[in-house]
């Protein structure tokens, strides 16, 4: 008996030991990740900056802005991060292919559109792939990577900014809000530097007070370049002023202190400064249509232009509807030691490993079986929202799909040294039928907005 509770004992340890090593590497990993991307950015920003005032890589700047790329993509591939080589790779591809076949437009014209043109396509695949991981188990695996190429895509449209300030008006802001088509489009950039620096995991853990003031300063912003714009524009019509107008109406609409502090039991500021990718989006289209393509007439491309618009619109107004009808609503209730808990489904309608979703009291429920054992916790990810109930079961941790966020199966706290949490709740099987509790254990709350440990 005792040899056998020693070798026990071993294979606990050794368990252990394994799932520390592979926290300790996966740590390792993230930091180095991490320092690659920080220097890719200071290198990439200080590029665009310098390069355009240097005569001879101004002249060529195509191939310097090449030449860049494939360099960064050379660091992604050292490290072995597959997502960020293949960007990396993808862009290179375009824009050497594109100078080769237009090879006669003039250097700085062809870098300009073809920056634009990529901005475009990576910021359609952005949106696109939020709403259609809803819909597809292969597609969630992208969803990780949507910040990256968001990222990329602002550096894109750093670079088309900072050539069409160059090229059409001497660098000159005020010059340029003269024209609508670069107010919608220095309205998009703005908006975009912000999610760009946003999009760092240590700034999105600040209250929801500090959320409210970035939100608000970007608001007053967007107020000035209006305000700019209305006095010196010289091609304004009634419906652009309407649009701006719309503009400011859903920016209060999703100003965290308001409407959704009103509806919402948990404010994520984060996910209330993206919701202005609308606008974004709508200022690219109008910013491209009145500036490009209306005047072109080119009809397969205007054909082309509006199928990815509607393709976007169709596929969110679907992603909501899969998001808002995948409910399990759960009526029938038991009291157990003065305790309420709600009925899920039968134990046999539960597969090992997989979550279901639940709606008790309007809360979404992620209900696991794992090892023969029920474990019910909140189903949205305390990061930015994902589905946990789509998630897998990985070392003692139920893992987000979206951005590997893990939970752990006792109590639903994140890993040492993290104080991310979501609500966890007791299960109890009676007559071969699963019941969670209402109330979840306390051992997270929410702070500024945020779900932490008490």
């Amino acid at each position: 008996m005792l040899t056998v509770c020693i070798k026990n004992g071993q294979k606990a340890t050794n368990k252990i030991d394994n799932v520390q090593n592979k926290d300790i590497q996966r740590n390792t990993m993230n930091k180095k990740k991490k320092t690659r991307i920080i220097v890719s950015l200071i290198f990439s920003i200080f590029f665009i900056y310098a390069a355009p005032l240097i005569p001879t890589v101004s002249e060529s700047f195509e191939w310097y802005l090449i030449a860049t790329v494939l360099l960064l993509g050379i660091g992604a591939l050292i490290e072995k991060d597959w997502p960020d080589f293949i960007l990396a790779g993808f862009i290179a591809t375009i824009l050497i292919g594109g100078r080769i076949y237009f090879n006669e437009v003039e250097s700085t014209i062809y870098t300009l559109r073809a920056t634009g043109i990529l901005t475009f396509f990576l910021l359609h695949i952005t949106l696109l792939i939020g709403p259609w991981s809803r819909m597809s188990k292969p597609i969630q695996k992208l969803y990780a990577h949507r910040r990256h190429i968001g990222v990329v895509a602002f550096l894109l449209i750093l670079i088309h900014i900072r050539l069409i300030l160059k090229l059409y008006f001497n660098s000159s802001l005020q010059t340029a809000l003269t024209s609508t088509f670069v107010f919608f489009g220095f309205t998009a950039f703005i908006i975009m530097v912000w999610l760009a620096i946003t999009s760092w995991d240590k700034i999105q853990k600040i209250g929801l007070t500090w959320w409210a003031f970035f939100h608000t300063v970007l608001l007053l912003l967007f107020l000035g370049l209006t305000f700019i714009w209305l006095q010196t524009g010289i091609d304004i019509q009634l419906w652009h002023k309407w649009v701006s107008a719309l503009f400011f109406v859903f920016w209060i609409l999703v100003h965290p202190l308001t409407i959704p502090q009103k509806i919402f039991k948990r404010v994520n500021g984060w996910k209330q400064l993206h919701r202005l990718i609308y606008i974004v989006y709508i200022a690219i289209i109008i910013h491209i249509w009145i500036g490009t393509l209306s005047s072109l007439n080119i009809q397969w491309l205007n054909t082309l232009f509006w199928v990815m618009v509607i393709a976007v619109i169709w596929s969110h107004i679907m992603g909501y509807l899969k998001k808002f009808t995948k409910k399990n609503v759960s009526h029938r209730t038991l009291k157990i030691a003065g305790s309420t808990y709600a009925k899920t489904d039968f134990v046999s309608s539960f597969e090992e490993g997989k979550g279901r979703r639940f709606e008790i009291n309007k809360i979404p429920i992620a209900v696991f079986l794992h090892k023969g054992k029920f474990i019910a916790m909140n189903a949205t990810c305390a990061h930015q929202g994902g589905p946990l109930d789509e998630g897998e079961i990985i070392d003692g941790y139920v893992v987000c799909p979206w951005h590997k966020y893990e939970f752990s199966i006792k109590d639903g706290t994140a890993p040492d040294g993290f104080k991310d949490c979501v609500p966890y709740y007791k299960t109890h099987i009676e007559e071969k039928i699963v019941y969670v509790a209402v109330q979840d254990t306390g051992n997270c709350c929410i702070k500024n907005g945020q779900y932490t440990t008490k």
